[in-house]
């Protein structure tokens, strides 16, 4: 019982002291140093996935809901990815499971909602979005379990070859890399099952391209 209280404190500690960091990096969002610190923090950090999604999610409600009216830098709307870049794949996919509501509804109609998934989806293929914001963004797909993420980003890839849009054809083609580089160890049945698939797509996407050169 002893021990119990023990860690039970300890437990409480780390996520006082990482409020306060998350919190302290947010209001100095241009200054690397706090992110370097929470990279430090990374296996406390990676256990309160719940504090990690709160803090990423409301980060990005306030992005959104400043809109025009506010002069938002880089470093705004890059401070919220970084801090899923630095915690586990454990606690990544924890983060991106609650309140999932982004999903495929038909073959290729995505319904991107107010969710981690859909956020990432949305700054990833947002042409006006900051390259930084957009290549992080299309790296953090590729940290999505592709059992969740493979068809989301096969139908964005088909919709990105239809209109010749490279730039979106090569974000989820990044993103595929990102994903089979983070679970190659042992990776879901889908990127096994489907590689076939992905490889029809990429080679319409490379006649596509032939044509226009």
């Amino acid at each position: 019982m002893r021990d119990l209280g023990e860690k039970d404190k300890t437990s409480k500690f780390w996520g006082v002291l990482l409020r306060v960091v998350l919190k302290t990096s947010a209001a100095d969002k241009s200054n690397q140093l706090w992110i370097q610190v929470l990279s430090g923090l990374s296996p406390q950090l990676s256990s309160e996935s719940a504090l990690v999604s709160d803090f990423v999610t409301s980060a990005l409600r306030s992005l959104d809901s400043a809109g025009q009216q506010e002069a938002v830098t880089v470093f705004d709307r890059l401070h919220p990815f970084l801090v899923l870049r630095i915690v586990s794949k454990l606690c990544f996919d924890e983060v991106v499971a609650m309140r999932l509501e982004t999903r495929l509804l038909t073959d290729d109609d995505l319904h991107l909602c107010d969710d981690l998934l859909g956020h990432l989806l949305k700054r990833m293929t947002d042409p006006s979005e900051d390259l930084q914001v957009r290549k992080l963004c299309s790296e953090l797909c590729g940290k999505v379990n592709p059992n969740v993420s493979f068809s989301l980003m096969l139908a964005l890839l088909r919709e990105g070859i239809r209109d010749r849009n490279f730039a979106l054809s090569r974000a989820c083609l990044y993103a595929y890399c990102c994903s089979f580089a983070n679970h190659k160890g042992s990776a879901p049945m889908t990127l096994h099952t489907r590689c076939d698939l992905l490889a029809k797509e990429v080679l319409a996407l490379f006649k596509a391209v032939s044509s226009v050169s």
